[in-house]
């Protein structure tokens, strides 16, 4: 049997599994008691937080066999698909005739959407709603959103459009205005180190509570990333992961490393500041991670003092522009090197 990867075998089958988004949980449960179902519903956010999770769940309890839909009197638990019928059962599969997906990231063009206007008037062989799921539909090209509109302006009753997307922004004005929108927030790091723990006590690994933290703060509102971490841990560590282990795996540096930066970029020692840096070289650290670490280090102290800290506001700025960039072509540590130099010049 194919390994799978931890996010996809324990993807959400229920409502109640889903983390971190209760305010669209709690809507979409509501829709479904009420049966006041719409044609078009767009979840934005960042990567990993259940977008598309949240709109393939969405499309099965719809079509669910033995859910009720538009019975208000159903309990919050009545509202669950119930994973049994056949119904369900394909949509868990991934293989149900009327569960279309596009991943506009590979798919962008006119007739890939045409060919959805054609399909979409055919009445669905099985379930309820024919279901469309985009995802990153901001990817989509402007003659494929207009195409898209037109079918949005007059879809027959029988089809559901679910898009998702990272970049809300991108999407044309004339598609927003015909869907129902919900933003799916960062997942926070203590609702991940939860799931972190549940799924490793599934996978009967222990997990020590450190480690679970280090990931989850890693993770930057990503469940998905989150999960994916854990899978590389507990694949590297079938014996358990302590915290120093984790540190190890993902380059983070020791908190004393992180002082000594932070001090030396405070004190502007361009020394001293290249010869920490190249100590936690040595150790294995990764540099992006520093540079992430010491810019956290020091907006903590920066909020502490009201914001009223000059110098750690270059400090967070400079560093800010070291950790998201990726040079490994030439060297890894580089933009790190460069926001060393750029912050210990002399005061004019």
């Amino acid at each position: 049997m194919a390994h799978l990867v931890l996010y996809r075998k324990y993807r959400p089958r229920v409502f109640r599994d889903i983390v971190g988004q209760p305010h669209v949980v709690t809507v979409l449960q509501n829709t479904l008691r009420e049966g006041r179902v719409a044609h078009a519903y767009l979840f934005s956010g960042l990567r990993g937080t259940g977008k598309t999770t949240l709109a393939r769940l969405f499309a099965k309890a719809i079509n669910c066999e033995k859910l009720e839909a538009g019975n208000e009197k159903l309990e919050a638990a009545q509202t669950e698909p119930c994973n049994k019928c056949q119904i369900c059962d394909a949509f868990n599969a991934g293989h149900a005739p009327d569960l279309i997906e596009m991943d506009a990231a590979s798919t962008r063009g006119i007739d890939d959407i045409r060919e959805l206007k054609e399909g979409v008037y055919v009445a669905p062989l099985r379930a309820r709603k024919k279901v469309y799921v985009i995802d990153e539909v901001h990817m989509l090209t402007k003659e494929a959103f207009n195409a898209l509109l037109k079918t949005l302006e007059e879809p027959p009753d029988h089809a559901l459009f679910l898009f998702a997307t990272t970049e809300p922004e991108k999407v044309p004005a004339t598609i927003l205005s015909r869907v129902t929108r919900f933003a799916l927030r960062p997942v926070p790091a203590e609702l991940i180190e939860k799931r972190l723990q549940s799924l490793a006590k599934q996978e009967h690994i222990a997990l020590a509570s450190e480690a679970a933290r280090v990931v989850a703060r890693l993770a930057e509102g990503s469940l998905r990333d989150a999960e994916t971490m854990l899978g590389t841990l507990l694949d590297a560590f079938p014996g358990g992961v302590a915290e120093e282990e984790a540190r190890l795996v993902f380059g983070l540096p020791k908190a004393a490393l992180v002082g000594d930066l932070r001090e030396a970029l405070f004190a502007r020692d361009r020394a001293k500041a290249f010869a920490v840096m190249q100590s936690g070289l040595a150790e294995g650290t990764d540099p992006r991670m520093l540079a992430r670490m010491v810019a956290e280090d020091v907006r903590s102290m920066w909020k502490a003092k009201n914001f009223m800290h000059t110098e750690g506001s270059d400090i967070l700025h400079t560093l800010a522009h070291a950790y998201p960039s990726r040079a490994e072509a030439i060297a890894p540590e580089l933009p790190l090197e460069v926001a060393i130099i750029e912050l210990t010049k002399e005061k004019e």
